[in-house]
């Protein structure tokens, strides 16, 4: 993993990382604030992970699991998957105040 610089002359920075796992039980997502002035240069704000709707689970595991499924099929888990990650972020975001 390579560094990230941000420079933000001397503001803080709220960032939101999400990501998804293997097991595919849903969306994990963290607020962070990054001031490089402050150690350590980040500070959890907020983390939760949002369980994905059962019937995308399914979907995910069966895609997983090699099951045949065709680029129609990957692709419908590709948008869902993006608007699962989009939510988390926003739920995230709104759980912790930001923009308010």
């Amino acid at each position: 993993m390579s560094a990230i610089t941000i420079k933000r002359e001397g503001r803080k920075v709220l960032a939101i990382g999400v990501m998804s796992g293997t097991s595919h039980d849903g969306v994990s997502a963290a607020l962070v604030e990054l001031d490089e002035r402050s150690g350590p240069p980040a500070r959890l704000i907020a983390f939760q992970t949002f369980p994905y709707p059962p019937r995308l689970r399914k979907e995910l595991l069966a895609a997983s699991a090699d099951e045949k499924i065709g680029a129609a099929a990957i692709s419908t888990l590709n948008f869902a998957l993006g608007r699962e990650l989009g939510r988390a972020a926003i739920k995230i975001a709104r759980r912790a105040h930001v923009g308010r």
